[in-house]
Order: structure tokens, then C-alpha cells, then sequence
């Protein structure tokens, strides 16, 4: 399983061309109607650490809103991982009104690394990270990059994770009641539902 899981991980960054940290927006934007744009941002920081961020842009053929989905923050969750990898393969972006965005490992350090809860490299929890910090360690960068570059984007942020190595979780749903934003908070609550 664990093989299966890593050649299909593999698989899926090496079809995805690497970028650096150009405009998310503009990449967004130009991102043809009915199609699916895969490509990776990078991050270095002082210390000397690299990471990727694998970022999936599915762009319906109708216009509508914007669904972010976000897998794998800690690198032992492997489920959310695995359906994200599965969920791409059924997407067909001409059957969609609106558009995907999709993270299918967040932590891909912490993955590759085998770790449950933080980068190996920089020994930070990416789901206590956020808001994140542009000039911090690489997992406060991709924290940032997301705070700054895709929630503004969402109409709707999906972070789905799992129970790992050392959690038994039950399932469940939450959303939060943004009392600014009484639609958003609506619409969160019925999809929780």
C-alpha cells in the first residue's frame, strides 16, 4: 500500500511543471475554460530548506464558484491524500460550473519525510502555521501563500484531514459562523450538512 501510495505521489509531480512564485491570480485567470492546469510553486528559506507546493487549477466550462481543496497537511494522512489523487482522476472540467482549486499534499516535506505532524525540515505544524509568514521558514511561506493567494480566491475552503499514525478519529464536518459574512457562513453550513 505504502509503494502504491508513493509511485502514485511520484507520478503526479512529475507531470506537473514547477514554477516559481508568479501571480496565482494571473495564473487563475489565464487558465483556459474546460481545462485542468497542474504546476508546483517553490520555497526556500534562510536556513536553507526547499519545499514544493502542488497546486491543481480546474477551471469548469461555465462560471460559478470557486471550490479550494486542501490534502495532506500533516504528511500521515494519507486518506484525505488519497482521495484527492483519486477525486482528480473522476474530474472532467467540461461537465463543472465553476472552478477547483486543489492542494493535494500541503506538506510535502512532512510526507516524503514520514512525519506525522511537522516539516522535518524546519519543525514546523503547517496546520498551526497559518497565517504564515513571506520571509519565514518554508511551511510559514506556504502557509502565507495560501492565506494570501488562494483563500481571497475561494468561495468556499474544503481542508480535509484524516486520522494518522498516532489519531483515531471520528468523522465529522465543521464550519466556521463568520458573523461578517452571513451567505458564506450559510452556504458552509449547508454543505457541512
Amino acid at each position: 500500500m505504502r509503494v502504491h501510495l508513493r509511485v502514485l505521489v511520484l507520478f503526479f509531480f512529475l507531470t506537473m511543471g514547477a514554477i516559481g512564485q508568479e501571480s496565482f491570480k494571473d495564473k487563475f485567470e489565464n487558465t483556459k475554460p474546460g481545462s485542468i492546469l497542474k504546476f508546483k510553486v517553490s520555497f526556500n528559506d534562510s536556513l536553507k530548506n526547499a519545499t514544493e507546493l502542488p497546486i491543481v487549477i480546474v477551471k469548469g466550462k461555465e462560471e460559478g464558484k470557486i471550490l479550494t481543496i486542501l490534502a495532506g497537511v500533516h504528511g500521515y494522512e494519507y486518506p484525505p491524500i488519497m482521495a484527492v489523487q483519486e477525486f482528480l482522476g473522476e474530474i472532467r472540467p467540461e461537465d463543472l460550473k465553476g472552478s477547483l482549486i486543489i492542494i493535494p499534499i500541503s506538506s510535502t516535506a512532512a510526507f516524503y519525510g514520514r512525519s506525522v505532524f511537522v516539516n522535518p525540515n524546519d519543525g514546523v505544524n503547517l496546520n498551526n502555521a497559518f497565517p504564515g509568514k513571506e520571509n519565514g521558514t518554508v511551511t510559514l511561506q506556504v502557509a502565507d501563500y495560501i492565506t494570501k493567494n488562494i483563500i481571497p480566491l475561494t468561495d468556499v475552503f474544503l481542508d480535509i484531514h484524516g486520522g494518522d499514525a498516532s489519531e483515531d478519529l471520528l468523522p465529522f464536518a465543521c464550519y466556521y459562523n463568520r458573523e461578517g459574512q452571513p451567505i458564506a457562513t450559510a452556504m458552509a453550513k449547508k454543505l457541512s450538512e
